[in-house]
């Protein structure tokens, strides 16, 4: 939002937006990677979700919140400012991954 707001002097939904996405995504990914690690950061103390709330808690907040994050993903094309080639480039990279791919 700095850097937005120095080149363009203004503060706008834009920045908002993808600022929305950034606040969405880092709290499932490091919620995820507790899960992994929670014996490591109960023993230092370190009191992340999954050793305060427990697995099945943080497990429902990763899901909350990464379904927050498809939504609020989508607020670029909807604001206008992402256009179709982010849909086209998100179908083409559906061919690098298989496992992505749709049933049609």
């Amino acid at each position: 939002m700095i850097g937005w707001a120095a080149a363009t002097g203004d503060i706008g939904l834009e920045p908002l937006a993808l600022f929305l996405i950034i606040f969405l995504w880092t709290p499932p990914h490091f919620w995820a990677l507790a899960l992994n690690r929670t014996d490591d950061y109960a023993r230092a103390g370190v009191p992340m979700l999954p050793v305060v709330a427990g697995r099945a808690a943080t497990t429902r907040q990763i899901l909350i919140y990464s379904g927050l994050l498809v939504l609020a993903s989508e607020l670029p094309w909807v604001l206008g400012f992402a256009g179709h080639d982010l849909w086209r480039d998100r179908r083409d990279l559906r061919g690098a991954f298989p496992s992505a791919r749709s049933s049609s």
